[in-house]
C-alpha cells in the first residue's frame, strides 16, 4: 500500500512546487499580440521617433548661420532679424583744382538698421524674405587738409526682397543646391542712404557637409535698370565660406565675400552714395569707375532660446574701396 502511493505522493508534490512559477511564468511572458505587448512597443516606438525629432531640430537650429545660404524655414514658419551695422571706408583721392590737382581723405560712414521678414512658402524648400533699412544714416566727410566739407543724410534705405528655392538636398557627394532671385527698389532716393534706380538679380548656392563642416559658396548678378538720371554698373558677386557648431548652442562661421562693380554714368551731378545689396551686408559704392570690394567676414551664432538668437559680425575690408563692418544681426523665430 506504501508502495504504491510514493509514486502519487511524488507527483502531487512536484506539481504543486512547479504550479505557482508555472503560472508566474504564463502572467509575466503575455503572448505578443496581447493588448499589454502592443502598448509598450507603440510607446517605445513613440519615443525613439520623439527623440530623433529633436536631435534633428537641435541640429537644424546649430546651423542657422546658413540662413543666407540655404532655405532654412520650413512651410508655414515666420522668422523676423533685427541688423544693426557700422560701415566705415577711409581713402585718398585726388580731386582737380585750379593749377593742377590736389589730395583729399575721404570717408564714409554708415550706420544700417534693417528688419528682415521671412516667411516658409507653400512648400517646405521655399522662402520669401522682406528686406526694410528702416533708418539710414549716411554720411561723407572729405577732409583736403585746410578744409573739411561733411554731407549726411537720415533716411529710409531702398526696400528690397528675395526669393530662395531649395532645388535638391544634399545625398552622399551631391551638394545641395539653391537658387535665389532678388530684386531692389529705390525708396532710399538718390543721395546717400540709396542708389536711386531699380535693380534685379539671381545666384545659385552650394552647400556641402564635411562633419562637422559645412563648406557654402554662391555666384550671383545683379542687373542695375538706368534711371533717367543715372545708369549704375552691373554687379557680379561671389562668396565662400565655411562653419560649423562649438557645441549645441554656438556656432562659427567665416566667409570671403566680394563683387566687381561696373562703371556707372551720371547726366547730372551726383554725390557718391552706398547701399546694401538686397541679402548681403556690404555696401555697394556708386562710381563712375568700376570697382572691386571685397570682404572677410566672422560670425559667431548663439542660441539664447530655441527661438531667439543672437549674432555678432565683423567684415575686415580687404581693398581699398570695401568698408570695415561691426554689427549684430538679433533673429527670432516665431
Amino acid at each position: 500500500m506504501h508502495t504504491r502511493l510514493m509514486p502519487f505522493s511524488t507527483f502531487l508534490l512536484v506539481w504543486m512546487c512547479l504550479h505557482p512559477a508555472f503560472t508566474l511564468a504564463q502572467q509575466e511572458a503575455a503572448p505578443q499580440g496581447s493588448p499589454q505587448a502592443t502598448a509598450s512597443t507603440l510607446a517605445t516606438q513613440e519615443a525613439e521617433e520623439n527623440r530623433q525629432k529633436e536631435a534633428e531640430e537641435t541640429k537644424r537650429l546649430t546651423e542657422l548661420y546658413l540662413r543666407n545660404q540655404n532655405v532654412f524655414l520650413r512651410k508655414n514658419e515666420v522668422m523676423v532679424e533685427f541688423d544693426t551695422f557700422y560701415n566705415r571706408n577711409s581713402q585718398q583721392n585726388l580731386v582737380p583744382v585750379t593749377g593742377g590737382v590736389a589730395p583729399v581723405q575721404t570717408t564714409r560712414r554708415f550706420f544700417d538698421n534693417t528688419i528682415i521678414a521671412r516667411y516658409g512658402f507653400l512648400t517646405d524648400g521655399l522662402e520669401v524674405d522682406l528686406i526694410a533699412p528702416v533708418f539710414v544714416h549716411a554720411e561723407v566727410e572729405n577732409n583736403f587738409g585746410t578744409e573739411t566739407t561733411t554731407q549726411e543724410e537720415n533716411h529710409f534705405g531702398d526696400l528690397a526682397a528675395a526669393i530662395r528655392y531649395q532645388v535638391w538636398y544634399e545625398r552622399g557627394n551631391r551638394p545641395s543646391m539653391v537658387l535665389d532671385v532678388e530684386g531692389k527698389s529705390r525708396t532710399g532716393g538718390s543721395g546717400l542712404a540709396g542708389t536711386g534706380t531699380w535693380n534685379a538679380g539671381g545666384g545659385i548656392t552650394l552647400i556641402k557637409s564635411v562633419d562637422p563642416v559645412v563648406f557654402f559658396g554662391r555666384l550671383g548678378y545683379t542687373y542695375n535698370f538706368a534711371s533717367q538720371s543715372r545708369d549704375l554698373g552691373n554687379i557680379v558677386e561671389y562668396r565662400m565660406g565655411m562653419g560649423f557648431s562649438l557645441n549645441d548652442r554656438v556656432s562659427f562661421a567665416v566667409q570671403f565675400s566680394g563683387a566687381h562693380i561696373g562703371a556707372s554714368t551720371f547726366s547730372t551731378p551726383s554725390t557718391s552714395g552706398a547701399t546694401a545689396t538686397a541679402i548681403g551686408i556690404t555696401p555697394i559704392p556708386v562710381s563712375t569707375q568700376s570697382q572691386e570690394i571685397m570682404n572677410l567676414v566672422f560670425t559667431v551664432t548663439v542660441l539664447v532660446t530655441k527661438k531667439l538668437f543672437i549674432e555678432p559680425l565683423v567684415a575686415v575690408g580687404l581693398t581699398e574701396n570695401s568698408f570695415t563692418i561691426v554689427g549684430v544681426r538679433i533673429p527670432f523665430r516665431f
